[in-house]
């Protein structure tokens, strides 16, 4: 049964129209702060500064995506909730999958070096593939 709450036929115009390349982001920093910070400290957060800008265009992206894609923007707490557990959902199999692609990834680079004879130890491969966790 279709989302009531959805606008109907709206796809073509979501591939048209939604992507982060439309929109600009600028995150301006206070000049007296940039007095206080090193030429180092200024380059690393200036990295830092583009993938939040680049996080805040995929926002708005998505802000876009919900404007077109939904009749209305006032939903009640219930349908709020329901959007937001269905999203968390993805979110957790995303999450699954790509820790399933990750183990996949590692069993074959093991593979590849045994098949290669590289001569590494069997231990220090595995200290490469255990999770971050383990090694602490």
């Amino acid at each position: 049964m279709p989302d009531p709450n959805m606008v109907v036929n709206a796809q073509e115009r979501l591939d048209k129209l939604v992507s982060p390349d439309r929109f600009a982001i600028a995150i301006m920093v206070d000049p007296a702060l940039v007095e206080q910070l090193t030429a180092s400290e200024i380059e690393r957060l200036r990295t830092k500064l583009e993938l939040v800008a680049n996080l805040a265009a995929k926002l708005a992206s998505n802000m876009l995506k919900g404007t077109i894609k939904y009749v209305k923007d006032e939903w009640s707490v219930d349908t709020w909730i329901d959007y937001l557990l269905d999203d968390a959902a993805d979110v957790l199999n995303y999450g699954a999958l790509l820790r399933a692609a990750r183990q996949k990834e590692t069993e074959s680079a093991k593979s590849s070096i045994a098949d290669c004879g590289a001569g590494a130890s069997d231990d220090a491969v595995l200290a490469d593939s255990r999770p971050a966790e383990a090694t602490r």
